[in-house]
């Protein structure tokens, strides 16, 4: 599974849910679990988005995509840009879930996230 979060410097919510995922990478990192964040940002902002990680103390794969120049962003929001945006992703690429709210990310994720590693147990 995959939690893929897009973000931008100049979204609040977005970065209010960055503790919300260490939490999540914490808690699942001994399992096939990957959270990747990925900054829409324009190039230029990219020492800032350095900052923002040092400053929040990410560990977190933090990657880089222009929203006006690059395909993944594009792919996943369309062409409508309302941030933020978070997405469970299965192995195969389909999206499970979609979150666009901070209100009890943490544990909504986890139950998704319990009941998926449930079902493949079962299977």
């Amino acid at each position: 599974l995959t939690v893929m979060m897009f973000f931008r410097l100049d979204c609040k919510v977005c970065l209010q849910m960055i503790e919300p995922l260490k939490q999540l990478n914490q808690k699942y990192k001994n399992q096939k679990i990957f959270v990747l964040m990925i900054s829409i940002d324009e190039s230029d902002k990219q020492s800032e988005i350095m900052q923002v990680i040092e400053k929040n103390k990410i560990w977190i794969p933090v990657g880089y995509d222009s929203y006006t120049k690059n395909y993944v962003s594009k792919r996943y929001l369309g062409s409508d840009l309302l941030l933020p945006n978070l997405f469970l992703i299965d192995n195969k690429g389909k999206i499970l879930f979609e979150f666009d709210s901070l209100i009890g990310l943490f544990e909504r994720l986890s139950a998704l996230i319990e009941g998926h590693i449930q079902l493949e147990v079962h299977q």
